[in-house]
């Protein structure tokens, strides 16, 4: 049963925004490929609201109400053609093969608090806790189990699209 939980926590789980935002304006980094490359202060500029931590707060909040939907098609458009789904799925098809299995949960409640959010150029990152309530089908029966536990995710933006999920990682609490 761990081993099931686990893996819920890390596909149906999101942040919104009832908790509190710090923003470090002091140094930067941006994803380029693979490589995490250091801004400079200075070089860093100023990005419209939908490149800022407002839009990428709407972005979370979006991809929460998918969550609560236990929509699976649509989470997994939120992804880059490259994301990660922490290590259990590779790119938006693979996104979506592993979000199908659990098509017959039932997210009954999503309570998640932002700790963090950083916006530099075109990357996000958002940190954060979560709690869920869901209800897992087990066999002809229905067990409702409750989740918690901290996520990271980095988002890009993506020119005529807007914020997308690069990586989405779960550490479920013990």
């Amino acid at each position: 049963m761990k081993k099931i939980i686990f893996i819920l926590s890390l596909s149906v789980f999101a942040a919104c925004g009832s908790g509190s935002v710090n923003i470090k304006t002091d140094s930067a980094i941006a994803i380029k490929g693979d490589s995490v490359i250091e801004i400079p202060h200075d070089s860093t500029k100023k990005v419209s609201d939908s490149h800022n931590n407002s839009g990428l707060r709407t972005a979370m909040n979006n991809y929460d109400r998918l969550i609560l939907k236990t929509n699976g098609d649509s989470i997994a458009l939120l992804y880059t053609i490259d994301g990660d789904l922490g290590n259990m799925a590779h790119g938006r098809d693979s996104i979506r093969k592993f979000l199908y299995r659990y098509k017959d949960f039932k997210v009954l409640e999503q309570v998640s608090t932002i700790d963090l959010i950083r916006v530099f150029l075109d990357t996000g990152f958002i940190t954060g806790s979560y709690r869920q309530k869901v209800i897992v089908p087990n066999n002809n029966a229905r067990d409702t189990v409750s989740v918690k536990g901290n996520f990271q995710s980095t988002w890009i933006m993506v020119p005529d699209f807007g914020w997308q999920i690069k990586k989405m990682e779960t550490q479920p609490a013990k």
